[in-house]
């Protein structure tokens, strides 16, 4: 065998770690990589069809192993093994995975990690839980649950980002429902913090300035430009689900309520105006008019200045995020972002 080894890669930076996994070395292929607020992730394949997963934290030295095993979470594999039909759908390395399995009675998710992930994802089930009792959409239940996993009901449906333009008028009635109803429901939530997104735009920035230098200057340069706009506009806040984008809504017309919102981690009290810049950025899927209507009634005007600075801040970070994962961008992305 050619090239470094594991323990080679495993000495180098990050950028030059995915470089030679994207070369091939080490008999190794890359398939996906992930940059998150606990660090970057590199995926790769041996020829066994193996998967090797390369993770350095935030702070800390790139570390190595095999999935389904996971430093951090013991009881993965068994989990894995446990569960019959188990298909990663997500997985945050040192801290979770979630997969969709058979149970008894019909398709489930499982989610297995530390515990203390393990329980905010249980306090997350709840939170839907209980904006769903709106009657305004449908959100996952509690199964079971264990220290370092819990089971949920799978929601049968499409999502929304690949539904049919034909649907476009009924999931955007039924969008702004849901969070005009997740507004008005009472629930105990960290606050939202603007500095959280912020970081993440300027950490992706700083990845991205190695492949594409110019743009990452730009990101961090509109970063500024939205603080400046979005910070003073902060007052009115409420019960947001903090990460509706399209693959965390799915529809299934068939149901009493059609609309069903997935994974309630990011749940929190702050603007309504960063949900409703997610529903106004799906575009075509649900119709350019969402930002533009009142959707939480009397009791919250809805800012659509702040709407649109958050579908800004939104559309530069998955730009930037695109220039450091090394993939294609169009130049109107690359113009939008220096337009902030």
């Amino acid at each position: 065998m050619t090239g470094p080894s594991i323990e080679n890669i495993l000495g180098l930076p990050l950028h030059e770690a995915r470089a030679a996994l994207a070369a091939g070395e080490a008999g190794l292929r890359l398939t996906d990589e992930r940059h998150g607020g606990s660090g970057s992730s590199l995926f790769a394949a041996d020829a066994a069809g193996v998967e090797h997963v390369f993770h350095q934290p935030t702070r800390g030295r790139l570390q190595h192993w095999r999935w389904p095993s996971d430093p951090a979470i013991p009881d993965l594999a068994g989990a894995v093994r446990r569960w019959p039909g188990a298909v990663r759908l997500a997985y945050k390395p040192l801290r979770r995975a979630t997969f969709r399995a058979e149970g008894r009675d019909g398709p489930i998710a499982v989610k297995v990690g530390v515990p203390g992930d393990v329980a905010r994802a249980r306090r997350a089930v709840a939170v839907g839980a209980l904006a769903a009792a709106t009657g305004a959409f449908r959100a996952p239940r509690l199964i079971a649950s264990r220290p370092d996993e819990v089971v949920i009901v799978w929601l049968p449906g499409v999502p929304v980002d690949r539904l049919a333009d034909g649907d476009v008028d009924a999931v955007a009635t039924a969008a702004l429902e849901a969070v005009a109803a997740i507004a008005s429901t009472e629930a105990d939530q960290p606050h939202y913090e603007l500095g959280g997104d912020l970081a993440k735009l300027r950490r992706l920035a700083a990845l991205a300035a190695e492949v594409d230098p110019e743009l990452a200057t730009d990101a961090t340069v509109a970063a500024v430009r939205l603080e400046a706009r979005i910070a003073p506009r902060l007052r009115d806040y409420a019960l947001t689900h903090g990460d509706l984008t399209p693959r965390n809504m799915v529809w299934d017309a068939s149901q009493d309520v059609p609309l069903g919102i997935l994974d309630w981690d990011h749940a929190e009290i702050g603007p309504p105006e960063r949900d409703l810049a997610w529903i106004a950025d799906l575009g075509v899927v649900v119709g350019r008019t969402l930002a533009t209507r009142d959707a939480c009634g009397s009791a919250h005007r809805v800012d659509q200045e702040l709407v649109d600075a958050f579908a800004e801040l939104k559309a530069v970070t998955r730009t930037i995020r695109r220039a450091a994962l090394g993939k294609p961008l169009r130049a109107d992305a690359r113009a939008a972002v220096r337009r902030v």
